[in-house]
């Protein structure tokens, strides 16, 4: 595989990571606030859609980031025209939005859900120190790297250190960073495994992992399958998430439209705890939703539904702001070049 050139395999599993991402959120208000007969099959189905963030990092890891100004404006734009200034907007109306309404809305890194906002753009920031010690050292060094850094991130932080746990920091993305980094160089050994093995391998591994957390639930053994499974700093997880990127790794696809699709992805993650959308829209369908299906297999599917629904109307919301962003990039490089 030429990682010069990202087939368009990557960008199909973006778009999947997003929709796992937006279901697992809804998951995450009919457990805090609608709590009940579905609670235990809504925190397994957590299990396997937690794989996202980790494999968005590794696609970073594998192609590398390449810091810019154009690269930090593109990163920047969502956040304040799909959430501050709708959020400055609204409560000047006199809308009730809550913590997030009004001036805070403005400081969307630091008074913003968007907790992997902030993180992502420390790594963006670090990645070219990153960069230029993975490209000169050798394999025996990289793993010594992700054994210093997964003893710092996974080790340290699933033994209590409150700065490290969850795995919501900067030394898990750089551990999961490194670790896409040697996937790439060791993509030829992965693409000797037949993609239907790998592909079975994970389903079959994550019904297992759901399965038996919901058997054991309940007693010590269950916590302790949970702490292992679910943080972003889990061994289980991280494998987990690496296994679900291997099965993409291993495609070759070419599509310009699921291209386009994939560019939307971040404005999505912005629009889909939009305050404004989640208090007025979101949650109240979910509640409908939750109230309305008594089985709980339809009632996973329908929130599934709605999610792959906010999907595709953040990538149709991009897309007709794409030239608005293009214009401000276009400005702010002629501005830096100036400078």
């Amino acid at each position: 595989m030429n990682v010069k050139n990202r087939n368009s395999s990557f960008e199909l599993m973006r778009l999947i990571l997003m929709l796992f991402i937006v279901t697992y959120h809804f998951l995450c208000y009919i457990y805090l606030y609608e709590s009940g007969r579905a609670d235990t099959i809504i925190r397994g189905a957590w299990i396997p859609l937690h794989v996202a963030v980790i494999c968005f990092v590794l696609i970073s890891g594998y192609f590398h980031i390449r810091p810019s100004v154009k690269g930090a404006v593109k990163l920047l734009l969502p956040p304040i025209f799909f959430f501050s200034i709708p959020n400055v907007i609204a409560t000047a109306c006199g809308a009730d939005i809550g913590f997030f309404g009004g001036v805070k809305s403005l400081l969307f890194l630091s008074q913003s859900p968007y907790w992997f906002i902030r993180t992502y753009l420390y790594l963006f920031l670090i990645s070219p120190i990153l960069n230029k010690y993975l490209d000169e050292c050798d394999t025996r060094h990289k793993i010594v790297l992700i054994c210093i850094l997964a003893f710092i991130a996974v080790i340290e932080g699933l033994l209590g250190d409150p700065s490290l746990k969850d795995g919501k920091n900067l030394p898990m993305f750089m551990l999961v960073y490194v670790v896409g980094d040697f996937l790439r160089d060791k993509q030829c050994v992965v693409d000797k495994i037949k993609i239907l093995h790998l592909s079975l391998g994970w389903v079959i591994f994550n019904i297992c992992l759901v399965v038996i957390w919901m058997l054991i639930r309940n007693v010590i053994w269950g916590k302790v399958l949970w702490h292992l499974c679910f943080p972003y700093n889990s061994p289980l997880l991280i494998i987990n998430s690496i296994w679900f990127f291997m099965i993409f790794s291993r495609l070759t696809l070419n599509s310009t439209k699921i291209n386009a699709m994939a560019a939307s992805v971040f404005s999505i993650y912005i629009l889909q705890g939009q305050p404004i959308l989640r208090t007025y829209l979101i949650n109240p369908l979910l509640s409908y939703i939750y109230h309305g299906t008594c089985c709980n297999f339809f009632f996973l599917v329908e929130v599934l539904m709605l999610a792959l629904l906010v999907v595709l109307f953040g990538i149709m919301l991009d897309i007709s702001f794409k030239p608005l962003f293009s214009f401000i990039q276009k400005k702010v490089e002629i501005i830096n070049r100036i400078k």
